[in-house]
């Protein structure tokens, strides 16, 4: 039998990476570093948990 522990990585695809890097700072997420690699992304945490915004042009 498994049982989740924690969060450790998960990537989130956004449309406006401001706003989701706005919204997650308030849930006490730190910015810790962006990149433009041909799309944008950004890199926060919080304790062990990491999350990576990746903005979607193509949003539905």
């Amino acid at each position: 039998m498994s049982c989740v522990t924690g969060l450790a990585h998960i990537g989130i695809y956004v449309k406006d990476i401001n706003i989701s890097i706005d919204f997650y700072k308030k849930l006490g997420f730190t910015l810790d570093r962006e990149e433009n690699p041909g799309v944008k992304l950004a890199f926060l945490s919080a304790g062990t948990a990491l999350i990576v915004f990746h903005v979607c042009l193509n949003f539905i």
